[in-house]
């Protein structure tokens, strides 16, 4: 299987398809589900614009394979990227998810507010 998807990622490659996000999902998806990190990393890295669908790819397989201290630091550049982009959805989302990851961070809950105020003026 995994050797399958490699040849459709070639593909894609030489055809010059992408980058889009929904051929790249699928490629993480794929690479996740065939148990190749590498691969998957460095098709979400060299995604231009991440969707949500991108970033629970990512964080379902460090999640799957025991990874939580990466689990961390991607829910943690997630909620970077939503102080960036203005993305409140999300970013309460991933503080939620923080906060049950590290009940005793109280830094995921200044960053939200420093969010709103941000972007809520």
């Amino acid at each position: 299987m995994l050797q399958l998807g490699k040849s459709t990622h070639g593909y894609f490659l030489r055809n010059m398809l992408g980058p889009n996000s929904r051929i790249a999902n699928g490629l993480v998806d794929m690479y996740r589900k065939c148990g190749s990190l590498k691969e998957a990393r460095k098709v979400f890295d060299e995604t231009p614009e991440r969707n949500l669908t991108s970033w629970n790819s990512m964080i379902n397989y460090f999640t799957l394979h025991g990874q939580s201290e990466t689990v961390i630091a991607v829910w943690g550049s997630l909620l970077n990227s939503c102080k960036i982009y203005g993305r409140m959805d999300l970013a309460e989302i991933a503080v939620k998810k923080l906060i049950e990851l590290e009940p005793n961070n109280g830094g995921y809950g200044a960053m939200l507010a420093n969010i709103y105020d941000k972007h809520m003026i």
